[in-house]
């Protein structure tokens, strides 16, 4: 049974599948950014970053901003993983 206690981000860190996506915004060296804690949406295929004045994250699934200024980050995330798990069975399949 689900309890309201206050989950710590490096709790999920060990739930989330390997996934070698990182998204181009992110990982472009004149961004400069380093999240903290890193977020799910960093390694999601579905995460659309946005970088202007401020980093964003628009989530294609939600439809909804994810990561930016007044927001907390999203540590884990079923769409992720299934996400993952798909990536993950096409490149088995290719091999």
């Amino acid at each position: 049974m689900p309890t309201n206690d206050v989950f710590q981000p490096s709790q999920f860190q060990t739930l989330r599948r390997n996934d070698d996506h990182v998204s181009p915004v992110l990982s472009h060296p004149a961004s400069g950014v380093t999240l903290t804690p890193d977020p799910a949406c960093s390694s999601c295929r579905a995460a659309m970053w946005l970088f202007d004045t401020d980093i964003r994250c628009f989530c294609k699934v939600l439809k909804e901003y994810t990561w930016g200024r007044g927001r907390d980050p999203v540590i884990a995330c079923d769409e992720r993983e299934a996400l993952a798990e798909v990536a993950e069975e096409a490149s088995r399949g290719s091999d």
